[in-house]
């Protein structure tokens, strides 16, 4: 017995559990989780919630700029952050201290994931990853707070008006390398008072109908309501043709009773009964 067991052995009296009850009903927990595993090799249920007390009770020890987190827990963080948004997120983190990573570490985490998204992007690249083969696409706008910000990932601005051609937004568009560049943006262009998001939603498989596909976010920028509806059309057609070259048939496009989308609908109408049938 080496002596880190050894003193642990010594401080570990009864009088030291009596005073100290949330570490009696710790032992008490850990003894029944290991007969449980002990009869039930496969039994998964707990392992979670042992790293997630294990990682903050070591961190409770250290000093907060030598915090350490299991790969586990920076995708738990993430995915509260996603789910519960940043007030959720910040709530947690307050009074869980050292449970979860600060918001600070968590951008970081975000940035080299490859999970940010780039404004007027489209993620056809992902699509084979939600196990679809069919789904639905949408499309709609929504009214946001005009501000410009600089994204140093891309060295460009997001929030003006994206141009499209073809119907399809331009990606980085307003990037900039000098001050003239800059100068020339912001005399030129006009700042977003929409943003425009197209969504998909997967369809389930007949081998797998108990598991619903969640919904994916393809792409999101900022526009002005100075489209028309062949530019809707054609931005459709673009989605429509890149999804089949990802491996999913888009059956249907949905959106508002916006008098643009109206019209355009009414023109994808005729284009998708063609091609379905000419495929």
């Amino acid at each position: 017995m080496n002596d880190d067991n050894q003193s642990y052995l010594n401080i570990l009296t009864k009088e030291f559990l009596d005073n100290h009850p949330l570490l009696k009903s710790l032992i008490r927990w850990y003894q029944q989780m290991d007969v449980i595993e002990n009869n039930n090799k496969n039994n998964k249920t707990h392992n979670f919630l042992q790293l997630f007390i294990d990682n903050l009770t070591n961190n409770l020890t250290r000093s907060p700029n030598n915090y350490r987190y299991d790969e586990s827990m920076k995708n738990f963080a993430l995915c509260l952050y996603i789910l519960g948004g940043k007030q959720t997120y910040e709530f947690i983190c307050l009074n869980l201290y050292g449970s979860i990573l600060n918001l600070t570490t968590l951008g970081d985490l975000i940035k080299t994931s490859n999970m940010a998204l780039n404004e007027a992007e489209f993620r056809f690249e992902y699509l084979p990853q939600l196990h679809s083969s069919f789904g639905f696409c949408s499309e709609d706008t929504t009214g946001v707070i005009r501000k410009v910000e600089y994204d140093c990932s891309t060295n460009s601005f997001v929030r003006f008006a994206t141009p499209v051609t073809d119907g399809v937004p331009l990606s980085q568009y307003f990037q900039v390398d000098t001050f003239n560049d800059i100068k020339e943006i912001y005399d030129m262009s006009e700042q977003a008072r929409l943003l425009n998001v197209h969504m998909f939603q997967g369809i389930q498989s007949d081998d797998n109908t108990t598991s619903i596909p969640r919904p994916f976010l393809l792409s999101a920028y900022g526009i002005n309501n100075n489209f028309t509806a062949l530019d809707v059309l054609q931005r459709w057609l673009y989605i429509y043709r890149n999804c089949l070259k990802n491996g999913v048939r888009v059956i249907d496009f949905s959106t508002d009773a916006d008098a643009k989308y109206l019209s355009a609908m009414r023109l994808a109408s005729g284009f998708l009964r063609r091609h379905q049938i000419s495929n």
